[in-house]
């Protein structure tokens, strides 16, 4: 298997920009920014384990950039570049049913 890159480069918001993001910014950016449980429940989290933290990946890229990274998918993958793990954390009622959300909820989901 090969080694996890020390730096990679990931799309921003800004039309046509890039940024690049390292695992010590990543690293960095994790002391600070709260696990999943600090927001509020949307449903479903797309989250890095950093030290045994399950940390969303947009707060954390957009924390260690220091820009808005353009999408959920382009933050995942750069991180799954510098070696971290990614997880998709499904959220429940205190009845134990999935955490549903409307249409709209959906379309303007965003931690």
């Amino acid at each position: 298997m090969a080694a996890a890159a020390s730096t990679t480069t990931v799309r921003t918001k800004e039309v046509g920009e890039t940024a690049t993001l390292t695992r010590t910014a990543v690293i960095d950016a994790s002391r600070t920014e709260p696990d999943y449980t600090a927001y509020v429940p949307n449903g479903v989290w797309v989250v890095a384990d950093i030290g045994g933290r399950l940390i969303p990946v947009i707060p954390l890229v957009r924390a260690a950039l220091g820009a808005e990274p353009y999408n959920t998918n382009e933050a995942e993958v750069g991180l799954r570049e510098l070696g971290f793990q990614i997880f998709i954390k499904r959220l429940y009622t205190l009845g134990g049913q999935p955490v549903r959300l409307m249409q709209t909820q959906l379309k303007d989901a965003r931690p």
